[in-house]
């Protein structure tokens, strides 16, 4: 079994568990756009007003998962695959076409 879990952090709480789900095989991205859209509705209803920030590894590299945040809202921080449309945007970055992320009070 292999779990998927999805956790909410504050700058004034510890962080907290949203979502959970237990699966078999191995990890996959099966069945997190459910999970993400039911820990981002769980953060709302817990008081999050601000910006949210889905963060994920390359096992949730697709297009579900980045419709899933972005219908709730969020932006999202997603670690991509090196396949070969990967490696030719990284070619085609400059230093004046690219946005540099910032981590304030990062864990």
């Amino acid at each position: 079994m292999n779990a998927q879990l999805a956790t909410l952090y504050t700058p004034s709480a510890a962080p907290m568990i949203t979502a959970t789900r237990l699966r078999r095989g191995n990890a996959s991205a099966h069945g997190a756009p459910r999970l993400i859209a039911e820990a981002l509705a769980t953060a709302r209803r817990a008081g999050a007003t601000g910006a949210i920030t889905v963060r994920a590894d390359s096992a949730y590299y697709n297009r579900d998962v980045v419709a899933a945040a972005g219908a709730s809202g969020a932006r999202f921080l997603i670690t991509a695959r090196m396949d070969p449309a990967v490696t030719a945007a990284i070619r085609r970055t400059t230093e004046t076409n690219r946005t540099a992320i910032q981590y304030p009070n990062a864990i």
